[in-house]
C-alpha cells in the first residue's frame, strides 16, 4: 500500500492501512474500535466505501467464514452490514457523510455484468 501511495504522491501521514478480514464478525468489531481511536475525537467518519467481495462460481465445495456463514454471503453481506451499523454513530458526527457499498462483480470482465457495466469518463470526481 505504501509505494502505490507513493506513487499517487499521497502523504504517509494522510492515510492509514489497518487490518480487517471481513470473513470474520469479531474482525470487523475489532476495526471499528482501532479505526475510534485513531479518528479525529468529534469530527466522525465522512466517508464509508464497503468494497470487499468474494465470488467464488466454480469453487466445488461452499467456503465458510469464522463465523460459520456461506463466505460470500458473510464477505460481501454481513461483514458490510455490520460495519455499516457500528460506524453510524462515527457517520452522524461528519458534517456531510457519504457511504457507498459497491457490487464489486461487475468489475469482473468474465461475467455478464462485468462485460455490461463501463464507467463514463467525468461522471465522478
Amino acid at each position: 500500500m505504501d509505494q502505490e501511495a507513493a506513487k499517487l504522491g499521497i502523504d504517509p501521514k494522510d492515510y492509514q492501512a489497518m487490518k480487517l478480514e471481513c470473513a470474520s464478525l469479531q474482525s470487523v468489531k475489532d476495526f471499528v474500535q482501532d479505526l475510534k481511536k485513531v479518528l479525529p475525537r468529534g469530527r466522525g467518519l465522512d466517508r464509508l466505501v464497503c468494497n470487499a467481495a468474494v465470488y467464488l462460481p466454480t469453487d466445488p465445495k461452499p467456503r465458510f467464514t469464522d463465523d460459520g456463514y456461506e463466505m460470500s454471503f458473510g464477505v460481501n453481506h454481513l461483514s458490510h452490514f455490520l460495519l455499516l451499523q457500528l460506524l453510524i454513530p462515527e457517520l452522524k458526527k461528519a458534517k456531510d457523510p457519504r457511504v457507498c457499498i459497491v457490487g464489486s462483480v461487475t468489475g469482473n470482465k468474465n461475467t455478464i455484468a462485468g462485460s455490461l457495466v463501463k464507467p463514463v469518463r467525468g461522471c465522478c470526481h
